[in-house]
């Protein structure tokens, strides 16, 4: 999050960062978006959180092996489903990733016109979920509206009264079936290139509670859907260019190898994964796409390195760094070699607190896990990174022997961006990474942890995600919302175009509520087909405790719920959705989380929930509540004030009649009387901050009875000054010519 995150910490629970989401309070007169089921907490998750020997990044190598898929799962997506070639596949998403940033940028200009000084947080990410998926499934829009008149997208109470009409409008065009755009200009992440512009009803709700009229929350969103249908227009013309057989015109793919991940930057964007999410990432994509029907050659793929098994890798290593070493001796493939160059953490301006650091100095036990962990988790790295050495030294022999050949090698093979598969598949990833970098809101990607799905493998059979992503999946295959970049890597498509009719699955959809009631009523009527079939249907469906959302009232009602279980905020945590890249693994849950059983009759008789088997779960999910170290990062990096992050109503400053909009730089602080009063942990935070600053001045300077009798402390400015004199005179000295 981009503001400051700093709760009010009077109570005494507040004091330990992992439990502090639940002590934050709205300000007065802020409205709650939601209305939560506040469940006490046991301190199960501070225990854990809090337990001596805890892992800051937790198991690794869980996490990055994904479970094999199991015999009912749906298959991965067909390979039309994705750009044929692996270029045009990165060309299309950096023009993607510029057309998103151009929308936000346009969506902060209008709220600005309109009186805004800032953009609700997160209201962005509601638009673009909320409105393409409507655009995807008008049938089932059209249905979750009837199923609840009163919920816009962001949720909750609904907007205010004089929202009330502008929302309806919204409802009835933006997701009415049945209205498709002309042209087929559709767009796998943009809305409205396959519906009429019109004002998506969240966004209008999140502008009005946010402070907007009516009419003028509409116009922004009406706008904004304007804007977003012209870059779905681009986008198309060019995909289309692209599928006809014009070569794509895509940058260089430059990778460089830091000690701890894999640094990619093409078109002047640049993404990251670590060493370990790469090994996995490289494994789904040569069982998905490599070996897949209709993949290339059997004999070009047999002799690929890409996503060996264990065993093989560890031979094809072996020979590896014997080529490297007579290539070239210690050859430096990027900017660190794997096992070393780490010992002072120094060399690598890149290693910041944001990249996975196994042992990143932040606890002493990371450190031994990821020693322990790097040979099985970062083998195939090591690979990339000595071939890419190996084919260095061969092409500097190449060009030593024979200076002006004709062709020479690509600039991605001499960045270490590697050809051939390999090459392929870091543009594919590159792909895939720039797409969830550029969708930002990495808590909509945020999944539930390794310990919660060994045990729902373990005792309910569940063999399958619903809602996932190849960075986050713990299966071998899964639903995702992406199939055109995540399809090379295991997807199975959109959960809301699956028939299953068996099996065992897990639903934890992205925390937005039309998307919760869709998927609570395809996972009812699944459940329903099933019924009626004899079919064995377990569905294991986590979801925020909002209670004014029809999906939560339509699945506690349901006669095929078996167990409802519900965690209190403090007590569990979710993997990061950033994860693939960040220090820690695990974040705070910032709501209550419900677990939902439901299954058909002949399901239940096969996986029965006992109550230790709910006991295990709570402990389960409990243990993935970040360390109390990892929580005071997220707290300082999130920080001051993410009540929109809890669902509760931030205030955002309103500009009054007759003065223009703060300019993006300008100062955020009103005038006495004018705007909305800011948050009490806004105010909590700023005194606090005030206070700091005052201590630090009163160190900087001693006081004057320190000093010996007869003399002053010169003042800063003076003495500023006085350097400033000295450099002068160096300088007009260096610039006097020197006697013959």
């Amino acid at each position: 999050m981009a503001k400051k995150r700093k709760a009010a910490e009077s109570a005494p629970a507040a004091s330990n960062p992992a439990s502090a989401a639940t002590t934050v309070t709205a300000a007065p007169g802020s409205r709650a978006a939601h209305s939560h089921t506040d469940v006490a907490p046991t301190g199960l998750g501070r225990q854990l959180a809090g337990k001596p020997g805890r892992l800051a990044k937790g198991p690794l190598q869980e996490l990055c092996s994904s479970f094999p898929a199991a015999k009912w799962a749906p298959p991965a997506v067909a390979r039309s489903a994705c750009p044929h070639s692996a270029a045009a596949a990165v060309e299309l998403e950096l023009a993607r990733a510029a057309s998103l940033e151009q929308l936000r940028s346009k969506l902060s200009s209008l709220c600005a016109q309109a009186g805004l000084r800032n953009v609700p947080l997160l209201s962005f990410e509601r638009w673009r979920f909320a409105a393409k998926w409507a655009e995807d499934e008008p049938q089932l829009a059209g249905s979750v509206l009837q199923a609840a008149p009163g919920a816009g997208a962001s949720g909750g109470g609904g907007p205010p009264d004089d929202a009330a009409a502008p929302a309806a409008a919204g409802k009835e065009g933006a997701c009415k079936p049945g209205r498709m755009a002309q042209g087929g200009s559709s767009d796998p992440v943009l809305p409205y290139g396959g519906l009429p512009a019109a004002p998506e009803p969240g966004l209008v709700a999140d502008l009005t509670r946010a402070g907007l009229a009516a009419a003028a929350a509409t116009g922004v969103a009406q706008q904004l859907a304007e804007a977003s249908a012209g870059a779905c227009s681009r986008l198309a013309r060019r995909r289309h260019q692209l599928a006809s057989g014009k070569p794509p015109s895509c940058p260089a793919l430059q990778l460089d190898f830091r000690r701890h991940s894999l640094e990619f930057t093409c078109g002047g964007r640049f993404v990251r994964v670590s060493r370990a999410f790469y090994g996995k990432l490289a494994r789904l994509y040569r069982a998905h796409w490599l070996e897949a029907p209709g993949a290339p050659a059997a004999v070009a793929v047999a002799g690929s390195s890409v996503g060996l098994p264990m065993d093989a890798a560890a031979a094809k290593l072996a020979g590896l760094e014997v080529a490297a070493g007579a290539a070239g001796g210690q050859t430096q493939a990027g900017s660190h070699a794997v096992g070393g160059g780490g010992g002072g953490g120094g060399g690598d301006a890149s290693d910041n607190e944001d990249e996975d650091v196994p042992g990143g100095g932040a606890d002493a036990e990371g450190a031994a896990a990821g020693s322990r962990s790097d040979a099985v988790l970062c083998t195939e790295a090591r690979i990339a990174e000595l071939e890419a050495a190996v084919a260095a030294g061969t092409a500097d022999a190449a060009a030593a022997a024979a200076p002006v050949a004709a062709g020479g090698t690509s600039a991605e093979g001499s960045s270490g961006g590697g050809g051939g598969l390999r090459g392929e598949l870091h543009q594919r990833l590159f792909a895939l990474l720039l797409r969830y970098k550029s969708l930002q809101g990495a808590g909509f990607q945020a999944a539930a942890g390794p310990p919660v799905f060994k045990l729902l493998r373990d005792r309910l059979a569940v063999g399958f995600e619903c809602f996932a992503s190849p960075l986050n999946a713990a299966f071998a295959r899964f639903g995702s919302a992406f199939p055109d970049v995540d399809g090379p890597f295991g997807s199975a498509g959109s959960f809301f175009k699956l028939q299953l009719k068996h099996g065992s699955y897990e639903v934890n959809p992205p925390f937005v509520p039309v998307l919760l009631t869709a998927a609570a009523q395809h996972v009812l009527t699944l459940l329903q087909a099933a019924e009626a079939s004899g079919g064995a249907l377990s569905f294991a469906v986590l979801m925020p405790g909002w209670q004014e959302v029809a999906g939560w009232q339509l699945l506690r009602a349901s006669p095929f719920l078996r167990h409802s279980l519900l965690v209190a905020a403090a007590d569990h945590g979710y993997c990061d959705g950033s994860s693939h890249q960040a220090r820690d693994l695990y974040r705070q849950s910032p709501y209550d989380t419900g677990l939902l059983v439901l299954q058909t009759s002949g399901a239940a008789a096969r996986w029965r929930v006992t109550p230790p088997l709910a006991q295990q779960l709570h402990a389960a999910l409990a243990a993935c509540c970040p360390s109390a170290a990892a929580a005071e990062r997220q707290r300082k990096s999130r920080g001051a004030s993410d009540l929109e992050w809890r669902g509760l109503g931030a205030p955002v400053q309103k500009a009054p009649a007759g003065v223009a909009p703060a300019a993006a730089g300008e100062a955020a602080a009103l005038p006495a009387g004018v705007g909305e009063k800011r948050s009490a942990a806004s105010a909590a935070a700023g005194e606090q901050q005030q206070q700091q600053r005052a201590k630090k001045k009163r160190k900087q300077k001693p006081p004057a009875g320190d000093q010996p009798a007869g003399k002053q402390v010169a003042a800063p400015a003076a003495a500023q000054q006085q350097q400033h004199k000295k450099w002068k005179k160096k300088a007009k000295a260096a610039k006097k010519p020197v006697a013959a």
